[in-house]
């Protein structure tokens, strides 16, 4: 199994980004909706979206730093319960990265139909 450590890296660090991203959508969406829907409180699903985000980063960094070392120096016997935890981890980080993506596309959408009336 090739793994390229610096594609990781680089996916690691745009995760990173844009969850910093998402963190001030959140803060400008807030301050936006007091001059179009005053006491609107959407700007909270951005927060947790990058919450998520932030969860993705780290089971990202966690998986490029002791599972993939791991399975350079694992013995035959080791290498499949190995790959299954790296699968799992796998999985769970797209879960997380998808209920991220729902999570900013949902007051996103409202913002711009509360904008546009």
């Amino acid at each position: 199994m090739k793994i390229i450590i610096p594609a990781e890296i680089i996916f690691a660090i745009s995760t990173l980004v844009f969850t910093v991203s998402l963190f001030y959508a959140s803060l400008i969406i807030k301050k936006l909706l007091k001059l179009i829907k005053p006491g609107s409180k959407i700007y909270i699903s951005l927060l947790f979206s990058a919450f998520f985000m932030l969860g993705v980063t780290v089971l990202h960094l966690i998986r490029i730093g002791v599972i993939f070392p791991s399975l350079a120096h694992a013995r035959s016997w080791d290498i499949l319960p190995l790959l299954i935890g790296a699968m799992k981890v796998s999985a769970f980080e797209g879960g997380l990265l998808l209920v991220a993506g729902i999570f900013a596309y949902i007051p996103v959408q409202l913002y711009h139909v509360w904008s546009s009336r």
